[in-house]
């Protein structure tokens, strides 16, 4: 049988980014969390759609559903809202920079994602729920393949390198 549907996400405000109900403060707990989170050997991410998004094509905060091969929930993603945010979405489409938080299934913050405008290659920065760094992910450009660098501070310890159109990608180490 189907899994049942995922609970809504945790809940937003507008420009303070997310505020889950109550925040694991305790950082060992949150890693562990976390840890379990990226143990996981399949992760499957399901977007939930916005009507107007649907409709007219009108862009808003994205909210997705991590479900791991059981399909149970696992945890959440939710990008900050504002209208500023939103008018700069519809206006620079997938060039854009964005904010966002991954939450444990209870809704703790565990990371949090920020993304600056770029033209050709992107970088994504990864912090804690107390705004540390964490890593870093590097686009390195490629006309018809999707190649990242993974950083932990300033070492490298991974890469993609997946045809453009992939769906799926695997993390190779330095060992390939």
């Amino acid at each position: 049988p189907p899994p049942p549907p995922p609970p809504p996400p945790p809940p937003l405000t507008s420009e303070a980014g997310v505020v889950p109900a109550e925040q694991i403060t305790d950082s060992v707990k949150v890693r562990a969390c976390l840890e379990a989170l990226l143990g996981e050997p399949y992760l499957a991410i399901q977007r939930r759609l916005e009507l107007a998004n649907l409709l007219i094509g009108f862009e808003q905060a994205n909210h997705y559903t991590l479900f791991n091969r059981n399909g149970e929930v696992v945890g959440y993603m939710a990008e900050e809202t504002g209208f500023g945010n939103v008018v700069v979405r519809n206006v620079l489409k997938t060039h854009r920079p964005f904010k966002a938080t991954i939450f444990d299934p209870l809704g703790n913050v565990l990371v949090r994602i920020e993304r600056p405008f770029y033209f050709i290659s992107s970088s994504i920065f990864i912090q804690d729920a107390e705004f540390r760094p964490l890593g870093e992910v590097h686009m390195n450009w490629h006309l018809w393949r999707r190649r990242y660098a993974l950083y932990a501070g300033n070492e490298q310890f991974g890469a993609i390198d997946a045809p453009w159109a992939s769906w799926e990608f695997t993390v190779e180490d330095e060992g390939g």
